[in-house]
């Protein structure tokens, strides 16, 4: 399992070691009689094997939920990243017309209290 590649390599690699351990254990089952004890045995190793491959379904069940909520989690990122940008650039506008209201009411309030250039 140590050398696996990926998920998909090391989930192979228990498949067919169950499917093996299954197999040796109906050969050596059917070999003839057996004691009662042994027989038990047998069973007792095909409920375990029925267990091990369902853990490794439900294993691999969250692995995949996991990975989808990890794409999700990229993608909501990835659009935090371009909505702060658009925040950043609107609040920019939003100064830089703030500053021009501002020079424009300064000019209008500068011209009231001129006197008039005709007399």
């Amino acid at each position: 399992m140590a050398a696996a590649k990926d998920f998909t390599d090391a989930r192979g690699r228990a498949a067919k070691m169950l499917q093996a351990f299954e197999q040796f254990i109906r050969e050596r089952s059917k070999e003839g009689p057996r004691e009662a004890a042994s027989q038990a045995r047998a069973e007792e190793a095909l409920r375990e094997n029925t267990i091990l491959k369902r853990a490794v379904q439900i294993q691999n069940a969250k692995l995949q939920e996991a990975s989808a909520k990890d794409q999700e989690l990229a993608g909501l990122k990835q659009l935090l990243g371009q909505y702060q940008e658009r925040l950043r650039h609107l609040e920019l506008s939003n100064y830089s017309l703030a500053l021009h209201l501002q020079k424009a009411t300064d000019d209008r309030s500068q011209t009231a209290n001129r006197p008039p250039d005709v007399f």
